[in-house]
């Protein structure tokens, strides 16, 4: 049995995590010195943000009934699609 409203809290929660992520990237790239010594690893926020987003949309996805794997394909990040395959199969 589904509980959809845990999974929605937990997804609204989690695009709250997303939009401080973001906020505080525009905090930290608004420091010219500091994107000029750590310029490499400012996608790393994009990342997180864009994983978070992800993870929210899933459960999303699974808290209206959409069968877990089946939702599994609507993931846009390749690498966390084939992490959570192989849990979500046997479940």
């Amino acid at each position: 049995m589904i509980h959809a409203d845990p999974l929605r809290a937990i997804a609204a929660e989690l695009r709250a995590a997303r939009d401080g992520v973001e906020a505080l990237a525009l905090v930290v790239v608004s420091d010219p010195r500091f994107v000029q010594d750590y310029a490499a690893h400012l996608q790393s926020f994009d990342f997180l943000a864009q994983h978070v987003e992800e993870c929210g949309r899933l459960l999303d996805r699974i808290a209206g009934g959409e069968d877990p794997v089946a939702a599994l394909g609507g993931v846009r990040l390749a690498e966390m699609q084939q992490r959570l395959h192989g849990r979500f199969e046997g479940a």
